[in-house]
């Protein structure tokens, strides 16, 4: 039935002839004869697969990735980890950098300076896929806070009331970073010389800890045993590559120097590469 329609389709428009016929068939003849020898279709094809895959495989080489490093003194000018983290990253492809500091700050005075605003402003002008923190060296300290009277109230420092309100501060400030999608590495406090300073510093990585749970876009990084003499010590000099040994510290016992700063920054480097192809 449907092919009569069609001759009659042919018939009322006068294409329906022995010269029509004769003419497709020849054109059938010639293609089926020397379109495959002359690879017409083949060339098309393999062109259009050549030209696709070119797409695919420039968009993976060409993937781009803008690193922020924030923090307090460990990452501001000369503070030892924000700048061999930054030389180490932009020694690879399509990575950008953005780094900022400052000395003497933390979570917990924000009346000296907001971490939380600094953090949102960075985000706005560097667009970061990946964060990366250090960060509480400067908030071993206690601290005022409001209560659910609505009055202020002195929180001393390891006290359960100091955790709950600490607690807070961070959640609140890792949101910012959740909330937009980015990625973080939150590199943990290292072992200080002073070993009661040392123990406040390792309840604040146990708090770190604990809640970079609830954020599964964000990795704490351990450094804890990173800088010790290997027997879980706090460790002045490590030997490096070369077979010397290097100080660990500056004087205070608690700033990093360029050499540990080298060595943290490796690890770091090593966590991301686990996430993201580094060239």
């Amino acid at each position: 039935m449907e092919n009569n329609k069609i001759v009659l389709f042919l018939k009322k428009t006068g294409r329906c002839t022995p010269w029509f016929f004769l003419l497709v068939a020849l054109i059938l003849i010639v293609i089926l004869s020397y379109g495959a020898k002359w690879g017409l279709t083949n060339k098309i094809l393999s062109e259009n697969v050549a030209f696709l895959g070119t797409v695919s495989a420039q968009k993976e080489v060409n993937q781009s990735y803008n690193f922020l490093i924030i923090g307090d003194s460990f990452m501001a000018e000369n503070g030892a980890v924000a700048e061999p983290l930054e030389e180490k990253l932009l020694s690879y492809k399509n990575i950008s950098v953005t780094h900022f500091g400052k000395v003497n700050s933390g979570l917990v005075d924000t009346s000296f300076f907001d971490w939380n605003k600094k953090a949102s402003e960075l985000i706005t002008k560097s667009h970061p896929d990946f964060v990366v923190i250090l960060i509480g060296n400067n908030d071993v300290k206690s601290f005022k806070a409001w209560n659910q009277d609505g009055k202020r109230i002195f929180l001393e420092f390891g006290t359960s009331q100091w955790k709950e309100a600490y607690r807070k501060k961070i959640k609140n400030f890792l949101q910012i970073f959740s909330d937009r999608g980015i990625n973080v590495y939150w590199i943990g406090l290292p072992m200080m010389q002073d070993q009661n300073f040392s123990n406040q510093i390792k309840e604040l990585n146990e708090i770190y800890k604990e809640e970079m749970v609830n954020f599964p876009n964000v990795q704490f990084i351990s450094i804890w045993d990173l800088l010790s003499d290997g027997n879980g010590n706090y460790a002045t000099y490590l030997k490096g590559n070369d077979g010397k040994y290097y100080e660990t510290r500056r004087e205070d016992g608690i700033h990093l120097t360029h050499f540990s700063g080298g060595i943290i920054s490796q690890k770091v480097v090593d966590e991301i590469s686990k996430k993201i192809k580094l060239e």
